[in-house]
């Protein structure tokens, strides 16, 4: 699937992590956005996800200690 949005994130990186029905982490993986922390710019990337339900994160991850900031969610089911 394409994933893409806006971001305004530390460094322009946008982390991503794919989640299970169960919560626990299938893919982790980043992209780079067009502008950096104080600009808004886009992001656009492919993932390639598991059959069934699972839940897409896009985050920010925080400079201090990695923690993940400003999460978006996104529920996605993929039917073969």
């Amino acid at each position: 699937v394409t994933l893409r949005g806006p971001a305004t994130v530390f460094e322009a990186t946008v982390s991503i992590e794919v989640r299970d029905a169960g919560g626990k982490v299938v893919l982790e993986s980043f992209t780079t956005a067009t502008s950096g922390t104080g600009t808004r710019g886009t992001y656009e990337t492919e993932l390639e996800l598991p059959d069934g339900a699972t839940t897409i994160v896009a985050f920010e991850s925080s400079a201090k200690d990695g923690t993940p900031l400003h999460e978006t969610d996104v529920e996605v089911t993929v039917e073969r």
